[in-house]
């Protein structure tokens, strides 16, 4: 598994934790920019973002990374929080910010499944 975040801290706890052994399996965490990483076309069978979507600066730049670096028929898998999550989190609602964010992957994805929690919500898409 492979994870990255732009924040340092983010990866210093991430490898904190593979290095306790929490996680299952292998992970390597970089500290990137999730917009463009150096990864190869097609290099993943899944890309996930869980709840750092609302953190990005340019949603839409962000997904077409994941999609570009997903293979053909992978999955791509985004959670985030629904406006009660934000306002839970100390984030500000934003009604257009999930709605946006299902248009951008249903423009790139050969099909698409929606979830909701109480706090989130969750996209499942097979990449095209």
């Amino acid at each position: 598994m492979i994870g990255i975040d732009s924040s340092s801290m983010a990866v210093h706890k991430s490898r904190e934790k593979a290095r306790l052994k929490i996680f299952e399996g292998s992970l390597r965490v970089w500290r990137l920019n999730a917009e463009k990483t150096p990864f190869e076309d097609e290099s993943f069978d899944a890309v996930l973002s869980y709840h750092s979507m609302h953190d990005m600066p340019n949603p839409d730049k962000v997904i077409k990374e994941m999609f570009r670096v997903c293979k053909k028929g992978g999955l791509v898998v985004i959670s985030d929080l629904d406006d009660r999550g934000r306002r839970e989190s100390g984030h500000a609602p934003d009604k257009r910010f999930l709605p946006d964010v299902e248009r951008q992957l249903k423009k790139r994805a050969k099909s698409s499944r929606k979830g909701k929690t109480d706090i989130n919500e969750m996209f499942v898409c097979e990449k095209k």
